[in-house]
């Protein structure tokens, strides 16, 4: 299953009418689209949201604001659901930017650096460096992961996954 990100939305106030967003749809912020491949353990998730919630035309809108609107604005998103479920979690210092961050130290945990840049759509290594941090707990699964890789290549071994 993969997800193709062609056009984007912006929402800025509009400077005709007194404090009124304007909705603009049009190509994503570098101007390209690209594709990601969703993880299986998701895949069923987002099935049963697009039958639920999406219709079958091209245009259909993943998420369709309740209060009506173009598109989901994203502070819509930011102030009443991440935020309360940040707080209802014992949170409140988490940003919606943070599920970012995630994503970019998850992604470079199994990916290449490179792999990373690509899948987060970013143009250079240092704005995906700026979404990789380092998870408490890895430095002992890296040098498990190296210990293995040695024991099997000093055995003539195919490799094994040091996680497992």
């Amino acid at each position: 299953m993969v997800v193709t990100i062609s056009r984007a939305v912006t929402h800025r106030a509009d400077p005709n009418t007194s404090g009124a967003d304007r909705c603009r749809i049009d190509s994503t912020k570098n101007g390209e689209a690209r594709s990601v491949t969703i993880p299986p353990h998701i895949r069923n998730g987002i099935k049963s949201h697009l039958a639920q919630f999406v219709s079958s035309s091209p245009e259909a809108r993943l998420f369709i604001p309740v209060r009506g609107g173009c598109h989901l604005d994203d502070r819509v998103f930011t102030e009443n659901v991440f935020r309360k479920a940040a707080k209802d979690v014992g949170q409140e210092d988490l940003s919606a930017h943070d599920l970012r961050r995630f994503a970019g130290s998850k992604n470079a945990q199994v990916a290449t650096l490179t792999e990373n840049v690509a899948r987060l759509g970013h143009k250079t290594v240092g704005a995906a460096l700026r979404y990789q941090h380092s998870e408490s707990g890895r430095d002992a699964i890296i040098a498990k992961a190296l210990s293995a890789r040695a024991i099997a290549e000093l055995q003539g071994q195919p490799e094994t996954d040091a996680d497992g």
